[in-house]
Formats: structure tokens, C-alpha cells, sequence
């Protein structure tokens, strides 16, 4: 009867209270907020980079060699990371890549890499924006301006954790500066409360050149690794086939082999001469 349920609902209440304060449950709760006006974290240092789009490895190099550390460089597609991660390793920059396409293996290889270095770079998409501890980043590198001021905290935020001090580096091309205006606003800023990163313009210059002739160096690979590749591909079919190949369909490095070890000892030098800048 309703007698009865009121009585078993007051017993309940009275054990539940017991328990509470047998556990402590109910003790006081101070709530600690670490982040300031601009909703990013205390302890973190901000600056932006205005520069076109075609220059922005030249920064990314150039920031890595003279301040070296453990860097985070945030991009918006994984096409960015495959062209990018070749060119640090040519750089001999500790270099590890991430995204969502990858393997969960190769994932968490990378991450211990990284997480292991004292000089590493991250580069990677969004999926490292959040969630996954990584501690002692000392910077952020926004390689690529997000659509949104939630990502852009959240990604700013791998940096300056537990009290320490961090940097956010926010590299802003013109096809970016929408977007980011619209993050400052968001964020209740102005792009001109975010200093300009100072650029020593003689070190920029040598690391400028030294990352245009790892993408040349770049291209040399790839171009040959396909000739390579084309060239396997034919001689299996007309393996097959049980056919000779016809000249015309040969490459002229096949046609001419002295030609061939001329172009190899052309990358030689190059890879010579980049060894010694």
C-alpha cells in the first residue's frame, strides 16, 4: 500500500545519507578555471605569420630549425602530410606523421616516437586536436588556419598543459585569412592582438634554400621511382607476353644507359651540395 512505499522510500533515504557521509561525498568542490579572456590556456604565448601559401614550408623549416623543441604542426588534409613528411626527412628532421587513414599500429608507433623525442615534429590532421595526452609540447604550429574557433582552442591547447609555458604559432596564408578572422571574432579578438612572429630574415633566406632543394631532390625520387616502376611494369607484361619490347616504347634512360648515369650523378651532387648547406 502507499504506507508502506513511503516508509521504504524514507528508510532509502536515510541509508543513502549515511553512506554519503560515510564516504565523504559531499565535501566541498572548488572549481579552477585556467584559462584567460581569450579562452585560451594560461601560460600560453601567441603569434602569426602572414605569408603566401608557397612559402609557408619555407616558414615551417625555418621556425623548426631555430627553435627546435617538440612541435605539434596542425594541417587540414593528409595530402599536406604525405608532400610535407618527405621534405623534413630530407631536412634530417625528426619528422612522424599522423592521421585517420593510418593504421591504428602505425598510429601509436609514430605517437611513441614522438612522445620519446625532445626535438620531434608531429605533423598531422585534426584527429590530435583533442583526447590523446601528449605531454611537454613545447609548440603548436598551425600549418593550416581550421574552419572553426572550437578546433582552433582545442588544438592551441596541446601546448602550455599543467602549468607549463607553451607557444601557438599561426601561419596565415590569404586563402586562410578568412577563416581566421572569423576565429578572432569568434574569440572575441582582433588579429592585432596577436603579435607578428619575428622572422630573422639571413637564417630565413638559407633555410629557404635548403628546403627548395629537398623538393627538388623530392621530385628527382619520385620522378624515378615511377620510371622505375613503368618500367618493371612493361617488361612483365611483355615477360608474359613472351615479346620483346619495342623501342619506341622504351624511355630514353633505357635507351641510353650513359644518359641515365649522368642524371644519377647529377642527384649525387645535388644531394652532395645539400649535404653542405
Amino acid at each position: 500500500n502507499s504506507k508502506d512505499d513511503g516508509d521504504a522510500e524514507a528508510r532509502d533515504e536515510k541509508m543513502m545519507e549515511k553512506l554519503m557521509e560515510q564516504i565523504d561525498f559531499q565535501r566541498e568542490v572548488e572549481l579552477l578555471d585556467f584559462t584567460n579572456r581569450t579562452h585560451m590556456v594560461a601560460g600560453l604565448e601567441e603569434a602569426k605569420m602572414y605569408c603566401l601559401h608557397d612559402e609557408k614550408d619555407f616558414y615551417l623549416y625555418y621556425f623548426i630549425m631555430k627553435y627546435g623543441g617538440k612541435s605539434i604542426v596542425f594541417v587540414n588534409a593528409i595530402s599536406n602530410i604525405k608532400r610535407i613528411l618527405p621534405l623534413m626527412v630530407l631536412l634530417r628532421v625528426p619528422a612522424f606523421g599522423m592521421h585517420a587513414n593510418m593504421e591504428q599500429h602505425h598510429r601509436m608507433k609514430n605517437l611513441e616516437k614522438f612522445k620519446e623525442s625532445t626535438n620531434g615534429v608531429l605533423i598531422t590532421t585534426d584527429v590530435m586536436a583533442r583526447g590523446v595526452d601528449i605531454p611537454q609540447v613545447d609548440h603548436v604550429i598551425h600549418y593550416s588556419i581550421p574552419t572553426s574557433a572550437e578546433i582552433f582552442v582545442h588544438r592551441s591547447g596541446r601546448t602550455a598543459r599543467a602549468f607549463a609555458t607553451g607557444l601557438s604559432i599561426h601561419v596565415v596564408d590569404p586563402e586562410d585569412r578568412r577563416h581566421y578572422t572569423s576565429i578572432m571574432h569568434t574569440l572575441d579578438r582582433s588579429e592585432d592582438d596577436v603579435p607578428d612572429f619575428p622572422v630573422e630574415m639571413q637564417l630565413y633566406a638559407a633555410c629557404k634554400k635548403r628546403v627548395k632543394l629537398a623538393v627538388e631532390l623530392d621530385r628527382l625520387s619520385h620522378d624515378e621511382q615511377k620510371k622505375q616502376a613503368d618500367a618493371q611494369w612493361l617488361k612483365a607484361r611483355a615477360s608474359d607476353l613472351d615479346v620483346d619490347i619495342p623501342d619506341d616504347l622504351l624511355s630514353d634512360d633505357e635507351k641510353d644507359e650513359g644518359r641515365f648515369k649522368q642524371k644519377a650523378l647529377d642527384a649525387q651532387r645535388k644531394k652532395a651540395k645539400y649535404a653542405v648547406l
